[in-house]
């Protein structure tokens, strides 16, 4: 692997490390604060934090040069994919997020087990995609 493939999968490591720890500190944050949510509510809330966040990694890592070169095309675009990413049908936040409301409404526990390994894929294109752009320019 090239110098500047090896920095933007760092750059893109480090982004989602840093993303992934405030989830994880927003969720501790939410169980102390509130009042006495379930597990289940917790685990789902901790998968659906998980996937936004890789997808929003992948967001970021189209929209960000050499891909994009200008800031504001940049900006534009990261925030087009992620609304995109939100409201698709079939897209994998859409399936945590549903299943997410699920369990807050009371309903059954239902994890968005389908939308983990969908959000890795999407996820390992995207970061391909930048890695080989970076090496190009």
């Amino acid at each position: 692997m090239v110098g500047a493939a090896r920095a933007r999968l760092a750059a893109l490591t480090a982004a989602t490390g840093y993303g992934l720890l405030c989830a994880l500190l927003g969720a501790v944050v939410a169980t102390a604060a509130g009042t006495g949510a379930r597990t289940s509510s917790l685990f789902a809330g901790l998968c659906t934090e998980t996937i936004c966040v890789l997808l929003g990694t992948a967001a970021g890592a189209l929209s960000a040069p050499p891909l994009v070169p200008a800031a504001g095309w940049g900006v534009l675009l990261a925030g087009l994919l992620a609304l995109g990413l939100l409201v698709v049908r079939f897209s994998p936040a859409g399936m945590g997020i549903r299943a997410l409301t699920a369990v807050a409404n009371g309903g059954a526990p239902h994890y968005p087990v389908a939308a983990f390994p969908a959000a890795l894929v999407v996820v390992a294109v995207t970061w391909a995609a930048s890695a080989a752009a970076a090496t190009r320019r």
